[in-house]
């Protein structure tokens, strides 16, 4: 069942628990867990508490915090749910950046997915697989309520237009065990 919530400054969010069933989830885990070439960044000499991948078409390329990544393809195993994702948030993604959270150290801090490529007002979808965690929002000016929902394995989250305007969202360290998320993004800025 979808989750429409107006979290303020005109902006949407929309939780869907069940976006891929839970067979389907821990397949795609598991495929992504072997599969992909991760990568440890480091933010100046600090590793990043996470490890990263990417995947879109070889004319596109992502900076965010100083770090690149370029595609190289989308693995065909990933195009149906970039589609469904694309479909669901009414948005043409066309890149997916990966997030490996390993184990209860691994985080992202609070940020903005505002970077120039992403065009003026991005929307950007998360697939979570594996175990839940909490992802939280903050509004920029402490307006309103912080939002926090627990992402459960399969579910997709979507943050609509004026949210990388006004909230920052991020997920923190607990006590939680591995979790990857897919990040769906329309990448306007071409290499």
């Amino acid at each position: 069942m979808k989750e429409v919530k107006e979290i303020g400054s005109d902006t949407t969010l929309v939780y869907i628990p069940d976006f891929i069933d839970q067979e389907k989830a821990e397949e795609t885990f598991d495929y992504l867990k072997n599969s992909l070439s991760w990568r440890q960044d480091k933010y100046g000499k600090y590793p990043v508490p996470r490890l990263t991948a990417f995947m879109a078409s070889a004319d596109v390329e992502y900076k965010y915090s100083g770090l690149t990544h370029q595609g190289k393809g989308i693995d065909q195993e990933m195009v149906p749910l970039l589609t469904a994702a694309s479909k669901e948030a009414d948005e043409e993604f066309n890149s997916i950046l990966f997030n490996f959270y390993r184990d209860e150290k691994d985080s992202i801090g609070f940020h903005s997915d505002d970077e120039p490529e992403l065009g003026d007002n991005p929307i950007v979808a998360a697939l979570s697989l594996g175990d839940s965690r909490v992802f939280s929002l903050h509004h920029i000016d402490l307006e309103y309520d912080a939002v926090n929902l627990t992402l459960a394995s399969g579910s997709l989250v979507i943050m609509g237009r004026n949210c990388q305007k006004f909230w920052r969202h991020g997920i923190k360290k607990n006590t939680g065990g591995t979790r990857i998320s897919l990040t769906f993004r329309k990448i306007v800025k071409l290499k």
